[in-house]
């Protein structure tokens, strides 16, 4: 299972790599073309595309996201994608709060 964050520095995508729990392999690449739709004020539409070399089976994605950006990412809000609803590639995010920070590809 990897976790992807959707905060990133100097990054070339809108999502990191943050942890990967199969180490048996180098390191895989996060999702690609990851993005955020706005449904409502407060629920978006997440989208992201396979990563070009998963590390190991993909059982499932994490979605970090948060209003503060610049606080530590254990404080970020999560919601966990499991298989099969990972296969979708896709999650909705509710009850969101207002200035919610939303990366965008560079």
């Amino acid at each position: 299972m990897a976790k992807f964050i959707g905060k990133w520095k100097g990054e070339s995508s809108a999502f990191k790599n943050y942890d990967n729990f199969s180490k048996a392999s180098a390191p895989g690449t996060p999702p690609k073309n990851g993005r955020a739709i706005s449904l409502s004020p407060s629920t978006a539409l997440v989208k992201w595309d396979e990563p070009a070399r998963p590390n190991g089976i993909i059982k499932g994605y994490k979605i970090f996201y948060t209003i503060e950006p610049d606080i530590p990412v254990v404080l970020w809000t999560t919601l966990d994608i499991p298989i099969p609803q990972a296969n979708e590639r896709q999650a909705t995010i509710t009850e969101l709060k207002t200035s919610v920070y939303w990366p965008t590809p560079s």
